[in-house]
């Protein structure tokens, strides 16, 4: 896949790093309180994350996690599996785009999910671009860009990937639709066509707007579209091993309102509130509560535990390798 970045060619690094970076600035950086002060603000910006996670540990409750923690060892394969997807295939997107080895891209990825899911969501995308800067042979403004534009595909895929799921549902009865859907109509018709109208102004002005390919944009939005519907199907087929008794509509259901909560920007602790409101349509739709918050809960508390590890893990190795 051919990639048009349409910035400044990378054997200009270090001239244009030179000429953005203010020379006073540079050299505070490169003085030793400024050393001292990026690494104690590095320190501190860790340890903060670190605590919230521990926070949000304790809030979940460890003793109600492990009395109600799913005995089937297929439960926890597909949750690696639904943890691991979205850094694995961003290193092959990245490895593409920023011409880095895919083994030092995957921790920093890591890092950015940890970011997003427990901090605020894009915190982990400064992170990463932070890093990538430093490691990358483009310059800041082409890793600028190729973050952003990844951002913007992957962002809109999973926008069409939320709406044809929910239609698809719709259409096959697994979703039920209220009644006052035909009041609402002209409503949804009219966001329909402002959204089109959206994409057609991106579309037409798409070289103002992205620096990547459409070849490549289009490639990497495929491949998160792709993504997203293994993410569904290993996330219904976790639920019905642990749950046998629940009707297939149902957990379809649940995932649709788990599809809709991760796609409402800068939401904090998206799955803590999924995990909340879906226990609260468990008891709509007369399921066994206790079943259903013993498999969220298990789910979301384990996925902080990797977090909390994953995180302290991965920042102790960049401040080690940053030492040497």
């Amino acid at each position: 896949m051919d990639i048009r970045l349409g910035v400044t060619d990378p054997a200009t690094h270090t001239s244009n790093q030179n000429e953005e970076t203010p020379g006073a600035f540079r050299a505070w950086l490169a003085s030793e309180s400024g050393r001292t002060t990026t690494k104690v603000a590095r320190a501190v910006v860790s340890s903060l994350v670190v605590a919230f996670l521990a926070v949000q540990l304790y809030r979940i409750g460890w003793r109600s996690v492990l009395a109600e923690l799913p005995r089937d060892i297929r439960f926890y394969l597909i949750l690696v599996l639904l943890y691991v997807n979205l850094p694995l295939v961003e290193g092959l997107i990245y490895r593409m785009t920023l011409k880095l080895p895919y083994a030092r891209l995957v921790p920093s990825l890591f890092k950015k999910r940890v970011l997003n899911r427990d901090l605020i969501e894009y915190a982990g995308e400064v992170s990463f671009y932070s890093w990538a800067a430093r490691e990358s042979t483009l310059s800041r403004k082409q890793v600028f860009h190729v973050v952003k534009d990844n951002v913007i595909a992957s962002a809109g895929a999973s926008i069409l990937y939320a709406v044809t799921f929910l239609a698809g549902a719709v259409a096959f009865g697994a979703l039920p639709v209220p009644e006052s859907f035909s009041s609402s109509a002209p409503k949804v018709a009219a966001a329909i066509g402002v959204a089109v109208t959206i994409a057609a102004i991106i579309y037409r002005y798409r070289h103002a707007v992205f620096t990547l390919s459409g070849r490549m944009l289009l490639g990497i939005s495929g491949i998160h579209y792709a993504r997203l519907a293994l993410v569904s199907a290993l996330q219904i087929l976790q639920w019905a091993i642990v749950l046998p008794s629940v009707p297939l509509a149902q957990l379809v259901t649940i995932h649709a309102l788990q599809v809709v909560t991760h796609r409402i920007p800068f939401l904090p602790s998206r799955e803590l509130i999924f995990v909340g409101a879906s226990i609260e349509l468990a008891r709509v739709m007369e399921m066994s509560m206790a079943e259903m918050a013993g498999v969220l809960v298990a789910a979301a508390a384990i996925e902080k535990v990797i977090n909390l590890i994953l995180y302290g893990g991965i920042t102790a190795m960049e401040g080690r390798r940053r030492e040497e």
